[in-house]
């Protein structure tokens, strides 16, 4: 279990002793983000691994609670598979693409990914959103 705080600036995140594999994870994916210079990761701001915190900038708003239908949600597909074909590229899947895992930022409408608890190497379809189905479709549709 893990609890969050987010203020205007940040979002902290606490974890379980029981969940040290996510918070693992988690932090490897943000210092990646860091490293590379990830535009479409939060920014890590500060972590503490004996106290199982992270603590990343607060980028603005879920895309879910951003939009308000199916069809608007739609319309953020380009974005979401650019996104997703660099993530991709560098070797991991999300696993859980789900529109309350991306982050927008309603001034420059810029996509960010977050919680990546299942994310790894390996391709688990955990997508019940079928984002990953719609986004496969939109490149099979775009190559006939």
């Amino acid at each position: 279990m893990k609890s969050v705080k987010i203020s205007k600036t940040h979002v902290t995140t606490k974890y379980e002793a029981e969940d040290f594999e996510v918070f693992k994870n988690e932090l490897f994916f943000y210092l990646l983000g860091k490293q590379k210079r990830l535009s479409f990761i939060p920014k890590l701001v500060s972590y503490d691994c004996s106290k199982l915190v992270i603590c990343v900038e607060n980028v603005g708003t879920t895309l879910e609670e951003y939009c308000n239908s199916g069809e608007e949600l739609k319309t953020f597909l380009p974005k979401i598979k650019k996104i997703y074909d660099r993530f991709t590229k560098l070797g991991y899947y999300h696993n859980d693409l789900r529109y309350k895992n991306i982050i927008i930022n309603p001034d420059t409408k810029c996509l960010y990914l977050i919680d990546f608890e299942f994310t790894s190497q390996e391709y688990k379809d955990l997508d019940d959103e079928n984002i990953v189905k719609n986004l496969k479709k939109k490149k099979r549709t775009k190559s006939k």
